[in-house]
């Protein structure tokens, strides 16, 4: 009996829990609202009640299109054949309910009654959306029915095709649908987790949300969102999105016009985005990472507290600033402050208008951004000090051409300084041409030296014939002649040299100094001779050579030293004939 007992109160208790539990299509409901199929939620709309009259009744008329009057609410239409009988095989007729002035906002389609053929067909069309088929039906279709469109610009289209199979047509009644919000009751109180629908407002809402203003057509989900501007979103934890079409998502925060803000960023300015923990606050800016700002209009910053305050600007990296307009700035403590001004590398400055600083710690050569180019407007600069207090560069390129490496100076298109002496160490030197393990040329600030291998080798200058000028003089350790390839083994078209003491006898040797036009020292006294008496003397010892457009001699002295030669041996003949003639006239 005791179990009896217990199974009846058992029965009784399971059956007034199920008692509390409302279910739609479904017959036994396990939780308070339990649905089985679509739910719609939407807000109140009212039509007319008034049936439409006679002028408001129209038949479809083949090959021909008709609107509906836009100052009608409603409207009956017919097949081509009328109410009273069939249509026709082969036609093809619509009819459009077009939108008013932003009034209405759906339309309502009563099937009163239908029967269509095989092979016809009612297709019913959004006309604004690219004649989108919201209802078609053919092929004996019958079925009476009520439609509710939220297209507001119905296209109703009828065909039948050309065969004898025809149905009687149909009726059907259309009314446009407007906005009844005054009949929707206020959303009362709630507290703790909620789920709703605002018909008024449009808005959707879930989770333990703040009862505060909803933006029109909104929705805010999650723990703490608010969504109080239209069409904005926001989802996650305590996300807030005060902007119109602005979308909040995490922690994000979306203030602004078309703002978007993700993780826990902070999009202030309009159509911004921030992603992260960053910050965008100027128009058109986005920010990524962690606590990088664009504040700057259509800025962009990423990575690690960036900032992109310039228009159009960007920063990314570590710690980075670009400040200038359209300036960039990439990788760690680096700053580019100049319009269109560049900094890539570690701890860079960039004060030069519109220049490229690289690589790490550069000397920024002026202490406030250039606001204008000048000549000396440094373009392009490779920094390689050592820290932020040891700073200094490579290399600089300015606007007016100049190179300077080694200096932040340069007096000439290319300026080399801060090497040593030039030795057979390959480590020295300022500058060297070739394999500085094989055979090379360094230079230093006043040598030249040829080397191969680290030991000394040949220079050769204009080793092909042309010339070599030395405006001053010239020195040899140890004194001696210059040397010349004289091995028979290379010479060819051999003949006597036979000038002498005629021909030296006629050279005229002058004291001269030279004058303004020569571009030699005009101070210090020569000992030489004229080229022009020289070559009416010996012309193969006299050449002409271009300088500033004009043509002037120069002298190779070489032959006079075996002119010379010929000379003493001319000399010498004489004597022995002189002294043999004497010796002769010592015997009589």
């Amino acid at each position: 009996m005791k179990q009896i007992l217990a199974l009846l109160l058992f029965i009784l208790s399971a059956y007034n829990m199920q008692a509390q539990n409302v279910g739609i299509g479904v017959a036994s409901p396990l939780n308070k609202l339990q649905v089985a199929g679509n739910i719609m939620v939407m807000e109140p709309t009212v039509s007319t009640n008034t049936a439409p009259t006679p002028a408001q009744t129209f038949n479809l008329i083949n090959a021909s299109d008709f609107n509906i009057p836009a100052a009608d609410s409603t409207a009956r239409i017919y097949d081509p054949g009328g109410p009273s009988g069939n249509y026709l095989p082969n036609l093809e007729g619509s009819a459009l309910m077009a939108f008013v002035g932003g009034s209405n906002t759906g339309s309502e389609l009563i099937i009163e009654s239908i029967n269509l053929g095989i092979g016809d067909s009612l297709i019913i069309k959004d006309n604004r959306i690219s004649n989108t088929v919201l209802f078609a039906v053919g092929n004996g279709y019958n079925t009476p029915g009520r439609y509710l469109f939220q297209g507001s610009n119905l296209l109703i289209v009828f065909k039948s095709n050309a065969d004898a199979s025809v149905g009687s047509g149909f009726s059907l009644l259309v009314k446009r649908l407007y906005n009844n919000n005054s009949a929707a009751p206020e959303l009362g109180g709630f507290s703790g987790n909620a789920f709703f629908f605002d018909t008024k407002t449009g808005a959707l809402r879930a989770g333990l949300i703040d009862n505060a203003a909803r933006g029109n057509y909104s929705v805010a989900l999650g723990n703490g969102t608010s969504a109080t501007a239209s069409n904005s979103v926001a989802i996650g934890f305590s996300a807030a999105a005060s902007g119109n079409n602005a979308v909040a998502l995490g922690r994000g925060t979306a203030l602004a016009l078309n703002s978007t803000a993700l993780g826990i960023g902070y999009a202030s300015g309009t159509t911004s985005t921030a992603f992260g923990l960053g910050k965008a606050l100027g128009n058109n800016s986005t920010a990524f990472g962690d606590n990088s700002q664009a504040t700057g209009t259509a800025a962009t910053s990423m990575g690690d507290r960036s900032i992109a305050s310039g228009n159009n600007s960007l920063a990314a990296g570590n710690n980075n600033l670009a400040a200038g307009i359209n300036a960039t700035a990439f990788g760690q403590n680096s700053d580019a402050n100049t319009p269109s001004g560049t900094a890539m590398g570690l701890g860079l400055t960039n004060n030069s208008f519109s220049g490229t600083v690289v690589g790490m710690y550069n000397n920024p050569f002026y202490t406030t951004p250039q606001t204008l180019v000048n000549s000396g407007t440094y373009l392009f600069s490779v920094g390689n000090g050592d820290n932020a207090a040891t700073t200094s560069n490579a290399m600089v390129v300015r606007k007016d051409g100049r190179i300077g490496i080694g200096t932040d100076l340069p007096f000439t298109r290319v300026h080399i300084d801060g090497g040593t002496d030039a030795s057979l160490s390959s480590a020295s030197g300022h500058l060297v041409i070739g394999d500085v393990l094989g055979t090379n040329l360094v230079f230093d600030n006043n040598e030249i030296m040829a080397r191969n291998g680290g030991a000394n080798a040949t220079l050769f200058l204009q080793n092909d014939g042309g010339a070599f000028e030395i405006g001053g003089t010239a020195a040899k350790p140890g004194g001696g002649a210059w040397l010349a390839t004289s091995d028979a083994r290379l010479k060819q078209q051999i003949s006597p040299y036979t000038d002498g003491l005629p021909q030296l006898l006629k050279i005229n040797p002058v004291n001269f100094h030279y004058n303004q036009q020569s571009g030699y020292d005009t101070t210090q006294q020569h000992v030489g001779v004229l080229a022009q008496e020289l070559k009416a003397i010996s012309p193969y010892m006299v050449s002409s050579f271009n300088k500033q457009r004009s043509e002037y001699y120069k002298v190779d002295n070489s032959a006079m030293t075996y002119m010379l030669i010929n000379a003493v041996k001319e000399q010498q003949k004489e004597i022995e004939e002189l002294k043999a003639m004497l010796k002769e006239l010592m015997k009589k």
